[in-house]
């Protein structure tokens, strides 16, 4: 599940590029009407990439020199037509513009039906009381990102993409970062790619793929953390009788009601470092940067650290195709990329 939905959200990005793409081309142009018909028509296509659609309402533009269009919903959906990620309230907004770089920003409200459907099932397994509650609590439902593009020549042109993830509680924060390059080939411009997305022509879309090159972009997740201890810490002593599901050893430390907090935290990072070791045996390396990330973990459970960070920098600049690119960073992502953490 975890491979398939770390593939998922990229293609999903890689469509999202896509209908932004539109937005940007006809935002140039100064035509909102022309822009809200035209992503409008995108979404008439239902368009797919890998086996992944999206849907949704129309998009209704406002604005003049900060153009807004927002549709109430949209959703990316799998090959059976199952929703992977819903929005409500999409807003893309227009905050900068000139001959070379474009700034836009993305609001919305926003779930995983797949996903909590598939924890929804493994959380029936787990004989934890008010996980559902615990869980509520640090699931992300709103989305703002800002997404700035530049032109460094009229057939190269560089993304940054920063998205915050927040709830209510706002006891769990995350921001994930995106930066990446195209380059056309051939003779084509940013202009006439633009034009491509935005048009009906699905072979010349397709083909389009094959004339644009793409650096592996650099990636990065990071944690924000506020008060959890209080959150945990609580969660533990309402359910510290039924952790031995997780290890022998709480089992035999449940008839000890003095075990704290923060010795059952040293007990689960060892128990989780020992389940990583087993299945990562011949790698020494992957095995001492997962404790270190581990124990920045435990150290923010106990609120001496509010922030985590993961880095994924690919281990070559080789200039990819689009689907090499998607490959790159579903399949084979580990294999493509060197990770690390701060």
């Amino acid at each position: 599940m975890t491979k398939k939905f770390m593939s998922w959200v990229v293609i999903i990005g890689a469509l999202i590029c896509a209908l932004l793409g539109v937005f940007i081309f006809f935002t140039s142009m100064s035509v909102k009407k022309s822009l809200s018909a035209y992503l409008n028509a995108y979404l008439d296509q239902r368009p797919q990439i890998k086996g992944v659609g999206i849907v949704g309402a129309p998009f209704e533009c406002e604005g003049f020199f900060k153009i807004a269009c927002t549709s109430k919903e949209l959703s990316f959906l799998d090959s059976q037509n199952s929703p992977i990620v819903d929005f409500k309230d999409l807003s893309i907004k227009l905050n900068s513009l000139d001959k070379s770089s474009l700034v836009l920003s993305v609001h919305s409200q926003i779930k995983s039906p797949i996903l909590e459907q598939s924890i929804q099932q493994k959380i029936h397994q787990i004989p934890l009381k008010d996980l559902n509650a615990l869980l509520e609590k640090i699931k992300p439902t709103r989305l703002n990102c800002s997404l700035k593009f530049n032109a460094l020549d009229e057939k190269t042109l560089n993304d940054h993409l920063k998205c915050d993830l927040t709830n209510a509680e706002n006891i769990l924060a995350y921001t994930f970062f995106q930066e990446g390059l195209m380059e056309a080939q051939e003779n084509l411009s940013l202009k006439n790619i633009f034009k491509t997305l935005s048009s009906k022509d699905a072979k010349a879309i397709e083909e389009l793929q094959d004339k644009l090159r793409f650096l592996a972009p650099k990636l990065g997740v990071s944690i924000q953390a506020r008060h959890l201890k209080n959150l945990l810490e609580a969660f533990y002593y309402q359910n510290k009788e039924s952790l031995g599901f997780f290890s022998p050893y709480f089992s035999l430390r449940s008839q000890t009601p003095s075990v704290s907090y923060e010795s059952a935290l040293a007990s689960l990072e060892n128990y989780f470092m020992a389940l990583f070791q087993s299945h990562f045996k011949d790698d020494a390396k992957l095995q001492q940067n997962f404790k270190g990330l581990l124990q920045a973990f435990v150290s923010m459970a106990k609120d001496k650290r509010s922030q985590i960070a993961l880095n994924a920098q690919a281990k070559d600049n080789t200039k990819l195709t689009f689907n090499a690119l998607l490959e790159s960073l579903s399949v084979n992502f580990f294999q493509s990329y060197k990770i690390s953490h701060e």
